[in-house]
């Protein structure tokens, strides 16, 4: 079998590769990320960013020329521009998405609406037509209110505003990024929290939750530090969600908890997330369930985990206190331990790549959850490393 992944650039492709190719998968990871040889069988570094010119046609002819049994693209801009190819380049992308999955994931109001009529509770919201009427949701709302954009991305189209000026400002803000308005919603107090798992058509196969205890970019960025969550309430939230939109494969959908244990949904990331391997180090071994999931194996059972566990996520924490220049603080050692802890061990060549990784956000703050945009483009896979 060989799968086509198409990345990104996240923290987490590499565990997800890893376990892929162990499960005796061929992998070629086409990536957004500087060239590197690669451990993870083969590496294609010229995956430009979905929204450079010309990408379409890149995303045609690599998929053309893989012949991949499967193809995984690992985001929701990455889907964006799939779901626009001809039908015969996509028959063997993963999941197969149908007309309602796609606009509901191209659209955060129309997802709203779908989940609220499923009994879960969501935030109040406002439609913004222009940004003039972003004084009245601010006064409608209150302050702190959320402006979001129509897509996720790791919490790049959500900002916190306060008052009218800084509102209009991130209305100007969101607009370019958002493919649809954007609109404001009310600000949630509480903590975050995510539950996530593998589903066959919406069936439940396995479930992992979490609540953020650090983000990279508080509050809103990927979570670096986590503690396992469990509780019946999510866990009916999410097989609700889930059963509904009949999704296949990984997938996570966010809450906020307020401090009476009630739980707001804010979004779904049809994708593995930031802090999946944390399920991994619980005991629950998400990707790995996931590769034979993809071989046709079904797991005959739930793994239970236990309730409480932090984990604190490597190399995503390592990288950002390299990027924020606050690494070697005394008050962290502790959470060095934990995360060196988690790390793959067994596998040396995949924790020199996350190190590298690491160091790669001391030059550049942003490498590890976002990629620049580049109009250049060059042949799909031109060059190809096998491993050393």
């Amino acid at each position: 079998m060989k799968i086509l992944a198409l990345d990104p650039g996240w923290d987490h492709t590499p565990y997800l590769v890893a376990e892929l190719a162990k499960a005796g998968i061929e992998v070629v990871l086409a990536t957004t990320l500087p060239e590197e040889r690669y451990f993870l069988q083969r590496y294609c570094k010229q995956l430009p960013a979905p929204w450079a010119a010309g990408s379409h046609d890149f995303y045609a002819r690599l998929l053309r020329d893989q012949q991949a049994d499967l193809v995984l693209p690992l985001s929701e801009e990455i889907m964006e521009v799939i779901w626009q190819l001809p039908e015969n380049l996509t028959q063997r992308v993963f999941p197969q998405t149908t007309p309602l999955q796609r606009t509901l994931l191209g659209d955060r109001t129309q997802m709203y609406a779908f989940i609220e009529a499923q009994g879960v509770p969501i935030p109040r919201m406002m439609a913004l037509g222009d940004r003039d009427e972003v004084p009245a949701a601010l006064e409608a709302l209150g302050s702190p209110m959320v402006l979001r954009g129509t897509q996720g991305l790791a919490g790049l189209q959500v900002m916190i505003v306060r008052d009218v000026h800084e509102a209009q400002r991130a209305y100007d803000d969101l607009v370019p990024r958002s493919p649809g308005p954007p609109f404001a919603q009310a600000f949630a107090m509480g903590r975050r929290c995510l539950i996530g798992g593998l589903f066959d058509r919406g069936q439940a196969l396995q479930l992992f939750s979490q609540t953020t205890v650090e983000s990279l970019r508080p509050p809103t960025g990927p979570s670096i530090r986590v503690r396992s969550l469990r509780d019946p309430k999510l866990e009916r939230y999410a097989e609700r969600i889930f059963a509904a939109l009949e999704w296949d494969g990984l997938a996570c959908a966010e809450f906020i908890q307020d401090s009476q244990g009630d739980y707001r949904f804010l979004e779904i990331n049809p994708r593995p997330w930031a802090a999946i391997y944390a399920a991994h180090n619980c005991g629950v071994p998400l990707l790995r369930t996931f590769a034979a999931y993809l071989r046709g194996e079904r797991a005959p059972r739930r793994i239970e985990f236990p309730d409480g566990k932090e984990v604190v996520l490597f190399p995503q924490f390592i990288s950002a206190r390299l990027a924020a220049g606050e690494f070697g603080r005394l008050r962290d050692v502790g959470s060095y331990l934990r995360s060196l802890r988690g790390a793959p061990w067994s596998r040396p060549m995949l924790v020199l790549h996350m190190l590298r990784r690491a160091m790669w956000s001391r030059r550049d703050p942003e490498s590890a959850e976002e990629t620049p945009p580049t109009d250049e483009l060059a042949a799909p896979c031109e060059r190809v490393n096998e491993p050393s």
